[in-house]
């Protein structure tokens, strides 16, 4: 690798993110265009520079390849990049115990009869004898 390439891969390791977060390739180019061109290279970096100092980065273990439609790198400690732990879940917090609510009363039906009809209703009497009389009416 010569003076220049290294320049470049070392420029590139510079603008991956210290954190370990992915940055697509595209942005990752601008970036690396942008800053070739401030630093003064000659000639002017190009996107093949860019890919042999990303595989560069990649082959040294130092930076690491993402997913995505363009591609994305990361910086990587050692030979990979740090992945989140799996860990047991934790249980949920035991819910409070319910207090059984009261019955609602009932409530009351619209469409019931009320218990004092309209209409008048007759009902035999009888005397102290037992003997009937004449029917009673009452309203």
């Amino acid at each position: 690798m010569t003076n220049e390439q290294q320049q470049l891969t070392t420029l590139l390791l510079n603008l991956l993110p210290a954190d370990h977060t992915t940055v697509g390739n595209s942005t990752l180019l601008e970036r690396f265009l942008a800053a070739a061109q401030a630093e003064g290279h000659k000639p002017p970096a190009t996107e093949d520079d860019f890919k042999t100092a990303r595989e560069a980065l990649v082959a040294a273990g130092l930076a690491v390849k993402g997913k995505g439609r363009g591609g994305a790198t990361a910086r990587a400690t050692g030979a990979q990049r740090p992945d989140f732990a799996l860990g047991a879940p934790t249980p949920p917090a035991p819910a409070p115990a319910a207090t059984p609510k009261p019955p609602k009363p009932p409530k009351p039906n619209p469409h019931r009869r009320s218990p004092t009809p309209a209409t008048p209703r007759c009902w035999p009497t009888a005397t102290p004898t037992g003997a009937r009389t004449t029917p009673k009416w009452a309203w």
